[in-house]
């Protein structure tokens, strides 16, 4: 137990070992990062870890994915919020579990690995980037359409010039063919 807590307390993932005990989820191992302080306070049905009793219903939420998880042999990935673990933070977390069944206990109660992770930052990060995104996409359409503008305009400009020395071109010459018709005469 001692290798297996080093080895969890050795990530920032949350993580641990859970069995089930008449009806309740019970933490037989849990890292540190499981933990809102950051201690262990202790195992048993009444000392979850917080990201796993602050999910939404708490133990009546985990009680499916777990049965699911068992019946299966597959490990159920689920997104849930919880409030924050942390005092200072006000904003609920985001966090991403996997939970596994890994066989019973000389007990014969259902025991299963379950690994964690916050993923708000990540969350707020990708919503960041989309919205920036988005904004890079509208700016790149005004662009274009700017663009098109300017090309039109210059296309407009080289008509009228080009109409301008036409017209005064031509009016050079008629004029040219009325002074040499004069000077003919």
């Amino acid at each position: 137990e001692t290798t297996l807590q080093s080895f969890f307390d050795s990530t920032d993932l949350m993580m641990g070992v859970l069995e089930i005990i008449d009806g309740r989820i019970s933490t037989i191992i849990a890292n540190r990062a499981a933990w809102a302080d950051g201690d262990r306070v202790g195992s048993g049905s009444d000392q979850l870890p917080e990201a796993l009793r602050l999910a939404p219903g708490g133990s009546e939420f985990w009680m499916p994915h777990l049965e699911a998880a068992r019946r299966s042999g597959k490990t159920m990935r689920l997104k849930h919020q919880i409030p924050s673990m942390r005092a200072s933070a006000l904003e609920e977390r985001i966090v991403t579990s996997a939970v596994s069944f890994i066989g019973c206990s000389i007990q014969g109660n259902p025991v299963y690995a379950w690994v964690g992770e916050d993923v708000t930052e990540k969350m707020h990060l990708e919503q960041r980037m989309e919205a920036s995104r988005r904004s890079l996409e509208v700016s790149q359409a005004q662009l274009r359409q700017l663009t098109a503008q300017l090309l039109s305009a210059q296309d407009d400009e080289r008509r009228r010039i080009a109409r301008e020395l036409h017209d005064d071109l031509n009016q050079r010459v008629i004029s040219l063919s009325y002074d040499i018709d004069n000077e003919m005469q």
